[in-house]
């Protein structure tokens, strides 16, 4: 109970100085999903917003309109700016893959509250209460939070701003597509979780890890690095690890080409054993492959409304407008705006489905087998929606990854009930560990190019 109290505070006054404290330009933030519905009740989430502003350079002079759903640059290029240099260009280390304090602090944060969830959840949600109540009460919770903030951290000027041009079209762009995404996802690993056996669906969940930085480069194109990449790899098997699909041994013996293939035989065994393969593949191996691709690209459009910048893809599906990009969105107004259009979703939901019905028809029903300390999980996995879009804003939806498993690892430490640190939580943790600290160091750097005349 005091720990819960404890994270709640703290996550609230981490948001909240985060809200009052200035930053410097875009570039200085360094630059991913929800959680799945499997494990805790719901995901995605608002962060905090970082206004900037973008300095003309000396050679090439820049204007930039900002407006609240997209900006256009007009370059004005003097007739002798022309510059002829036979000298390669210095390749420059991006300073978006830096992790800066804040992103540190809000890793940690996430990482905490996702390692205890699982046990608030646990220990105050019973087993007969109304799912869908819930992840909607939570949503609702969620608004409350990141508007108190938004209104007590903004002036009236900047909300207007904010305001300013914002439409249904522009809230259908930014919020309800992330949003229906985030929804099918969950309705996808559910469909997985129900279908496969859970050595199988650990493994395959872990492709998501992987889609995030695929579909960042898609999306916005954010290339990784070789060592990079490596580290991805990396953080990937530390999940394994920390989970004991992979045991230490058998990973050290595959590194020496000896030994056995880590459970790669139970892995094979679940996904083509048995009678069922038919509908294992339709109805488990497709759609938690679906559901991590589908978190790979949400994360990245999140992470384009809230960090800003130029898109690879053309959301609109019009190209006769040129250099037109995004502004960074005030993330907790874009919180509101996911958890509005979240809401939305989850009330259609309840009425196709029969139990959804029966809600309706019965409103009192709605909170039935709840207790005041059934709040206690809501609130904490509300402030965890935020948590994971500060992540998004501060360090990205890939290194939102990192913060994850530290969390999963964690949760493994949290729920060990006086039996000690297993040998699996000491390597996995360590690679976690490794992976990013490779991540963090290696960032990728563009190749050398020529200026001509």
């Amino acid at each position: 109970m005091t720990a819960s109290k404890t994270l709640i505070f703290l996550a609230i006054a981490a948001a909240s100085c985060v809200e009052s404290k200035q930053f410097g330009p875009l570039a200085s933030i360094p630059t991913h999903h929800g959680i799945d519905a499997a494990v805790h009740l719901s995901g995605g989430g608002g962060a905090v917003a970082t206004r900037t502003k973008k300095k003309p350079s000396i050679v090439n002079k820049a204007e930039s309109i900002v407006s609240t759903s997209y900006y256009q640059k007009k370059e004005l290029v003097s007739q002798n700016s022309a510059v002829t240099s036979s000298a390669p260009t210095v390749p420059a280390v991006n300073s978006k893959d830096t992790l800066s304090p804040i992103a540190i602090v809000c890793m940690s944060l996430l990482a905490v509250q996702f390692g205890i969830q699982p046990i608030l959840v646990r220990r105050y949600t019973p087993q007969t209460i109304v799912r869908s109540s819930v992840i909607l009460v939570q949503e609702v919770v969620k608004f409350v939070i990141a508007g108190g903030i938004y209104l007590s951290g903004t002036s009236k000027e900047k909300r207007s701003k904010d305001f300013e041009g914002w439409n249904f079209h522009t809230w259908i762009a930014l919020a309800g597509l992330p949003a229906f995404l985030y929804t099918i996802q969950n309705i996808s690993s559910l469909m997985a979780y129900q279908n496969l056996e859970a050595l199988t669906f650990n493994v395959l969940n872990q492709t998501k890890i992987l889609s995030a930085a695929l579909f960042c480069f898609l999306v916005m194109g954010k290339r990784q690095s070789r060592m990079q990449v490596a580290s991805l790899v990396l953080l990937t098997l530390s999940t394994l690890v920390i989970e004991k699909i992979v045991h230490p041994t058998a990973f050290m013996a595959l590194i020496k080409g000896s030994g056995p293939t880590f459970g790669l035989g139970k892995f094979i065994e679940g996904i083509m054993g048995g009678d069922n393969f038919g509908r294992r593949f339709t109805h488990g191996i497709i759609p938690i492959i679906a559901a991590s691709g589908i978190s790979g690209l949400a994360g990245a459009l999140t992470q384009l409304n809230l960090q800003g910048g130029g898109s690879k893809l053309s959301m609109w599906g019009r190209k006769d407008k040129p250099n037109v990009q995004r502004p960074p969105r005030n993330a907790y107004l874009f919180s509101m705006e996911m958890n509005v259009a979240s809401v939305i979703l989850l009330l259609g939901s309840l009425v196709m489905s029969s139990g959804g019905r029966d809600i309706l028809r019965t409103p009192s029903t709605f909170f039935s087998n709840w207790t005041p300390q059934t709040f206690i999980p809501v609130v904490t996995n509300a402030i965890g929606g935020i948590l994971v879009g500060l992540v998004t804003k501060h360090a990205g939806s890939v290194r939102k990854g990192f913060a994850l498993i530290f969390g999963l690892l964690l949760s493994g430490l949290f729920q060990a009930n006086g039996s000690g640190i297993r040998c699996e939580q000491v390597v996995g943790g360590l690679m976690a560990a490794a992976s990013l600290w490779l991540h963090t160091v290696h960032p990728y750097k563009a190749p050398h190019s020529h200026k001509k005349a």
